[in-house]
């Protein structure tokens, strides 16, 4: 949708940086706010686009890669105890009175 607004503001005759920095406003992300000034830049210093997209989307894919790795790292302390819980359970159900049989009567 704010792709489709800001379309309608080149259409209408507003300037290229206007349009762009109204896009960075009205989605409000740091991901499209940084891109938009990229694109402001190269157009104001007349850089090739295509090498500065390539080295913002390297830059923006390490960024991604960091971040999955901080999780995964974060991962582990958070799942262990949530791990050894959930497999505990069918265990136990095993051991109460009865639940031999019930294995038995599945099969």
């Amino acid at each position: 949708m704010s792709f489709q607004l800001m379309n309608l503001e080149l259409r209408a005759g507003k300037q290229r940086t206007d349009a762009l920095k109204n896009l960075a406003l009205r989605t409000n992300l740091d991901e499209i706010s940084s891109l938009t000034t990229l694109l402001v830049q190269t157009d104001k210093f007349g850089t090739s686009m295509a090498d500065a997209l390539r080295v913002y989307s390297e830059s923006y894919r390490t960024q991604r890669y960091q971040r999955a790795e901080e999780i995964a790292a974060n991962c582990p302390s958070k799942w262990s105890f949530r791990c050894c819980y959930a497999s505990s359970i069918p265990f136990s159900c095993y051991l109460r009175p009865g639940g031999d049989q019930h294995l038995s009567r599945a099969h």
